[in-house]
């Protein structure tokens, strides 16, 4: 379900970033903490790391696929032209947000009330 990679952090061992349908096309959740919520990726996830749930997660979202359109063939086609300018923000600030939180002292908290918006 998606691509994931781990940064090794000093604040916490793990930063899981993956995309997410339950949110808008380019809108950012970044997450203390929590369940898998269905997410494939984050249940394998949690799995790797001892069933646990006490890891930060970065969710990008790329939104429900419309009609009747199954989610494999959503998440595999190619972004529309104002879907991808969106996208290439969204995860330009991804980037930006990892690496403030593996910089900061006080880790994902002090990230945290930072706004991340399209």
């Amino acid at each position: 379900s998606g691509q994931k990679r781990c940064y090794n952090s000093p604040h916490s061992p793990h930063n899981i970033i993956v995309h997410e349908l339950d949110l808008d096309n380019a809108v950012l959740w970044l997450r203390a903490e929590g369940g898998h919520g269905g997410h494939n990726g984050l249940r394998s996830s949690s799995e790797r790391m001892g069933n646990t749930q006490d890891y930060p997660r970065l969710q990008l979202g790329i939104g429900r696929p419309p009609g009747q359109l199954l989610v494999a063939a959503w998440v595999l086609q190619d972004f529309t032209k104002q879907d991808k300018a969106e996208m290439e923000v969204a995860v330009q600030q991804a980037c930006d947000a990892v690496r403030k939180i593996m910089d900061k002292v006080d880790g994902l908290q002090g990230y945290m009330s930072m706004p991340m918006s399209r």
